[in-house]
C-alpha cells in the first residue's frame, strides 16, 4: 500500500489517481495523530486521576449527595407544596412523594452508600488509559448509574400519565356515544345504558381533579431527564467529535500542503466532517421526536 501510495502521490500518475491518493494519504494520517493525542491526553488525564484519588472521591460523593438525593428531595418537597401556586391533591401528592422519598433512601442504602465508599477511581484511572474519549464514555455511563432514582421515578411517572390520558379519552369517548375498536383502529358508535354513563360521569370527574397533580409530577421528572439526557448528549458528542475531529488536515492546511490545482482547501470543507457530527446530535427531527414523546408520555430512552 506504501509503495502505490508513494508512486501515485510523487509519480507520473493520473490527476484522479494522485487525488485519490492525496485523500488516502490524509485520511490515515489523520486517523494516526487522532489515536496518538486520544492516547496522550488520556495519558495525562489518568495520571492525574491516581494522583488525586482522595480529592475525586470526596468531590464525587458530595456532588452526588448534593445534586442527585439533596434535590431530588427538595423537588418532592417542592410538589407537595402547591408548586407555583397551583393548587394540586395533598392527598395523592403525599402518596407519590412517600413512594419516590422511599425509593431513593432504598437506593441511598443498598447500592448508593457502599459505592461511594469503595468507588474504584484507581481503577477508572487504568481505563482512563485507553483514551480520553472513553474517559467521556465512561463518564457518560457513570452519570446514568448514580442518577438511577431519577430514572426510576420517570419511568413511573409517564406510566401514570400515559394511563391517565387513556382513561380520560375513553371516558370521553363514553359521553359522545362513541368507543374505540381495536380491530379497525378507529372510534365507532356504540349505545351505553344509565349505569355505564353514571359510572363514566364518576370516573372522569375523579381523574380529571387528580390529573394536574399528575401532569406535575411528570412535567418535573420529564424535565430532570431531559436534563440529564443533555448533559449525557454533551459528553457523547464529545467523544464524536475526538473521533471525527480532522487534527492532521487542518496541520496540512496551516502549512499550505493541500493545493489541488492551485485551489486550497477551505477550513470549512475541512471541518465538515465535524460538522456532520454536530448536526446528527443537534438535528431538528431529533428534538421533534423528543418533543413528541413528552407530549405523548412515551419514555424517553
Amino acid at each position: 500500500m506504501y509503495v502505490s501510495l508513494r508512486r501515485d502521490l510523487y509519480g507520473s500518475a493520473s490527476a484522479e489517481a494522485r487525488v485519490q491518493a492525496h485523500t488516502t494519504y490524509i485520511r490515515f494520517f489523520n486517523l494516526v495523530w487522532l489515536v496518538a493525542n486520544d492516547f496522550i491526553v488520556g495519558m495525562a488525564l489518568a495520571s492525574y486521576v491516581r494522583g488525586n484519588v482522595p480529592f475525586l472521591k470526596h468531590l464525587a460523593e458530595k456532588l452526588v449527595r448534593i445534586y442527585v438525593l439533596a434535590y431530588l428531595r427538595e423537588q418532592l418537597a417542592w410538589l407537595s407544596s402547591w408548586p407555583m401556586g397551583v393548587k394540586l391533591n395533598d392527598e395523592v401528592a403525599t402518596v407519590i412523594c412517600g413512594a419516590f422519598l422511599f425509593l431513593s433512601q432504598l437506593w441511598e442504602n443498598v447500592f448508593l452508600g457502599p459505592v461511594l465508599t469503595h468507588l474504584p477511581v484507581q481503577l477508572i484511572g487504568l481505563c482512563v488509559i485507553l483514551g480520553a474519549s472513553s474517559l467521556l464514555a465512561l463518564t457518560a455511563d457513570l452519570i446514568s448509574l448514580l442518577t438511577l432514582p431519577f430514572f426510576a421515578c420517570y419511568v413511573a411517572a409517564p406510566l401514570v400519565y400515559r394511563w391517565s390520558l387513556s382513561t380520560l379519552s375513553a371516558l370521553f369517548n363514553l359521553f359522545r356515544g362513541r368507543k374505540y375498536s381495536p380491530l379497525c383502529s378507529r372510534v365507532e358508535p356504540a349505545t351505553y345504558d344509565v349505569d355505564a354513563l353514571l359510572l363514566g360521569t364518576i370516573l372522569f370527574v375523579t381523574i380529571s381533579f387528580l390529573f394536574p397533580t399528575l401532569v406535575a409530577f411528570y412535567l418535573a421528572f420529564a424535565s430532570s431527564r431531559l436534563l440529564i439526557l443533555s448533559v449525557q448528549a454533551v459528553l457523547l458528542m464529545g467523544v464524536s467529535a475526538l473521533n471525527a475531529f480532522p487534527l492532521f488536515a487542518l496541520l496540512c492546511a496551516s502549512n499550505h500542503l493541500l493545493d489541488f490545482q492551485s485551489s486550497p482547501v477551505s477550513y470549512i470543507a475541512i471541518l465538515s466532517s465535524l460538522l456532520v457530527v454536530f448536526d446528527e446530535f443537534l438535528s431538528p427531527l431529533g428534538l421533534l421526536k423528543v418533543l413528541g414523546s413528552l407530549l405523548s408520555g412515551r419514555v424517553i430512552w
